[in-house]
């Protein structure tokens, strides 16, 4: 492969062309006319100049490996306005083996590389007006722009500056140009709309504005699969890329990008209700030097969504080390997404900062992320949060909330882990919310620490109501290693919660598991509490060991056996939970455990996990339906099989016994064959059916021998009380009984 030499070849040859296909080669002889690679044009600017004659009906120019250097200017007498500018609809090909090799036509963009060159400081590599998607530029190098001129729009788009117009860009390097403003690879201005496929923009610089690799602006979209950013900055925002309309991002990666402003990768701007996708891209050690944002900053009003998105050793120096979410109002959904090691350096918001938005987290993860100040995972403030089924992991934070720091918003937050989070310098280990209402449910708080008070969670003048989750050894050096409440607005309701070997500075007691002080005010029902003394009053608590599976190795389910079994609350349970922690069945009954807790079988478990049980059969649901004889009855159970994991369905018929009493029998399981048995035991019902109306005569049926009777009783009453057959009251037996008698007729 030859050696890229960049060098103005200021030939021009005009000649007629017949084809659709251009040739373009700097090793060609001189003299061509384009048609094939043995007459191919030397400079690409003659083969634009032939497709600009919509008469010739060229729509593709192949470019061989080589350098070419625009000689055409836009601005005369300006030199370095010199450009190539596209034509509408005419695909520009590079990546060619051309002349040199024995087949020309052989392509690879990275062996045969076509470069186009500002290198002697032209504002713009390639030049795009009122083009369509039509127009496509294919496997090129755009490298050496330098915009930075003060008119004309020579301030933006070092590699490619579009206006007004639509393009699409494949198999691209934008490499090393420079603006003044914005875009100093690419800039998209005046509702122009791009479609970028596997490009890559690196080191290209922005001096005093926005967006290093890419801007999109006014009103436009930019799509983009599987392109990288690396390397690019920008003086004020989006080092990566800036984007003031549409965006997607598909599988893309930005790495090392950096900005002075906000967004160190990106800086998104969503107007009048407009949207951002990101899915499966990656953001690592961003970084930005200004408000927030060390990966993305998003701005404005609309729809944010990230799916499957990885944000790790990102930095801002202020708040939102991965991610800051600043607007009025916008819906932000993460789904699927890992912030690791992120950090804001002085602010809050390790992994993600949130502020006047409607967030919802789901099946993230939030681990090693370090705020200086409050949210070591999440900072969410002003808004609405929904947290489920994610976990936060080792965060640390200089003031409050080590994994997650809500204020002044609606929250709920289910089938969540925060393990190993710690408030170094203030209270809230795991969880510090504050001015608002909190909803918890199905949540372990598991070694967490915090400096002052709350180790596993702090509650300061907010409304929280806390449903079976569990709190086992967190720590906090001041107050309550538990769930601590501070404050005349603060009250907790925890129901169905284990509060277990949590400590602080005056040891594992009651007031270690939870706590209130400053006119805080809590209500425990249905948990088990150490140290429990009564002083909390509620009902349902136990102070008995819940027996967790293997709590030194953070394993908190319980065994079989525990007092924690069938012992919750099930009225407590908000309606649209219906599994634990793990997934499972919210609501097992363990046939082996006594019930000791609230409600219709089957009983609800204490804290975060529900139990399967030691034996054959957990379970699910029971149903005892009477037969028409007043004496027998058939018991419908289904649970979970534990010789197959399935479920499994016991149907058996029993009579006879007192009401209310209890009947027990053997249950054989089978997965088909015999597995092994268990002992079930239901409560026998009531079977005796209710009198029916209008039967005088007992027999359980309406018919001509009630109504003899009621002909015989017809008339006045002397007594109320001695006419059987007054059905509706009056005292007296008459057509409205007749009537009555009728309607019940069987």
């Amino acid at each position: 492969m030859k050696t890229l030499i960049c060098a103005v070849n200021l030939l021009a040859v005009s000649t007629a062309h017949a084809g659709n296909i251009l040739y373009v080669d700097d090793d060609a002889p001189p003299g061509g006319n384009g048609l094939n690679w043995a007459t191919a044009y030397q400079d690409l600017q003659d083969a634009l100049d032939t497709a600009s004659n919509g008469a010739n009906g060229v729509n593709e120019i192949r470019i061989a490996q080589g350098c070419y250097v625009p000689t055409e200017q836009t601005d005369p007498p300006d030199a370095l306005s010199a450009t190539f500018t596209l034509i509408d609809g005419v695909e520009l090909r590079g990546g060619f083996a051309g002349v040199t090799d024995p087949d020309p036509d052989s392509r690879d963009v990275e062996l045969y590389e076509t470069k186009l060159s500002g290198e002697d400081e032209l504002y713009h590599v390639l030049t795009a007006f009122n083009t369509t998607a039509a127009t496509v530029i294919d496997g090129l190098t755009l490298s050496g722009g330098y915009a930075v001129g003060g008119y004309g729009g020579h301030h933006r788009g070092g590699g490619l500056t579009l206006d007004e117009g639509d393009i699409t860009v494949l198999n691209c390097r934008v490499l090393n140009n420079i603006a003044a403003t914005y875009g100093a690879g690419v800039s998209l201005f005046s509702n122009s709309n791009a479609t970028f496929d596997n490009c890559t923009f690196t080191g290209n610089s922005c001096l005093d504005g926005d967006g290093g690799g890419l801007f999109s602006g006014g009103g436009g979209s930019a799509t983009l699969h599987d392109c990288s950013f690396s390397g690019n900055f920008a003086h004020q925002a989006g080092g990566g890329l800036v984007a003031a309309g549409l965006l997607e991002l598909n599988g893309c990666t930005f790495t090392v990008n950096f900005a002075n402003g906000d967004g160190g990768a990106c800086w998104i701007g969503l107007i009048d209700g407009g949207s951002a996708s990101f899915s499966n891209c990656e953001f690592s050690s961003n970084a930005s030097n200004g408000d927030s944002g060390g990966a993305v900053f998003v701005s404005g009003t609309g729809d944010l969504e990230l799916d499957h998105c990885v944000f790790s050793g990102n930095v801002a120096q202020t708040a939102g080390g991965g991610v800051r979410i600043d607007a009025t109002d916008v819906s932000a959904t993460f789904t699927t997404c890992e912030f690791t090691q992120n950090q804001a350096v002085q602010n809050g918001g390790g992994g993600l900062r949130s502020g006047y938005a409607n967030l919802v987290l789901t099946n993230c993860t939030f681990s090693d992320n370090q705020a200086g100040f409050a949210g070591g995972g999440v900072l969410a403030e002003v808004g609405t949060l929904l947290i489920e089924g994610s976990q936060f992991i080792s965060n640390t934070c200089g003031n409050r909330g080590g994994g997650l720091h809500c204020s002044g918003m609606s929250s709920s937050v289910t089938n969540c882990s925060f393990l190993g989070n710690s408030s170094t310098a203030n209270s809230g280990g795991g969880v510090a919310v504050q001015f608002d209402m909190y909803q918890l449910t199905n949540c372990v708080f598991a070694g967490n620490t915090a400096d002052k008070h709350g180790g596993g969670m702090y509650n300061k003048d907010a409304v929280s109501i806390v449903t079976n989750c569990t709190f086992a050894d967190n720590q906090a050096f001041g107050n309550t290693g538990g769930l601590y409440g501070h404050g005349g607005a603060s009250s907790v309701t925890a129901t169905n919660c284990i509060l277990w070997g949590n400590i602080d500075a005056d040891g594992q007691d009651e007031s270690a598991q939870i706590a209130d002080a400053g006119g805080s005010s809590s209500t425990e029902n249905y948990c088990c509490i150490q140290g429990l003394t009564g002083m909390l009053g509620g009902v349902g608590n136990t102070d008995a060991d819940p027996m967790f599976v293997d709590p030194d190795n953070g394993d908190l389910r319980l065994q079989t056996g525990s007092p924690c079994i069938d012992a919750a609350d099930n009225t407590a349970v908000p309606e649209d939970i219906t599994t634990d922690l793990d997934g499972n069945p919210r609501f097992l009954e363990i046939p082996e455990t006594p019930d000791t807790g609230n409600g219709t079988l089957p009983i609800v478990d204490m804290g975060a996990y529900e139990s399967l049980g030691g034996g054959c059969l957990a379970v699910t649901s029971q149903e005892i339906v009477c037969h028409a004889d007043g004496t027998t009855f058939t018991v419908n159970i289904e649970g979970l099989n534990a010789c197959t994991g399935g479920a499994t369905q016991v149907t058996f018929t029993a009579s006879g016994g007192a009401v209310g009493a209890s009947l027990c029998f053997t249950a054989l399981v089978n997965d088909g064959g015999f597995c092994c048995t268990t002992e079930i035991c239901v409560t026998i019902p009531d079977c005796a059916p209710a009198a029916l109306p209008s039967d005088l005569d007992g027999d359980g049926i309406v018919g001509i021998v009630d109504f003899l009777a009621l002909l015989e009783a017809w008339g006045s009453c002397s007594d109320c009380g001695t006419c059987p057959a007054d059905f509706d009251g009056d005292c007296a037996v008459g057509i409205t009984d007749f009537l009555l008698l009728l309607g019940n007729w069987s």
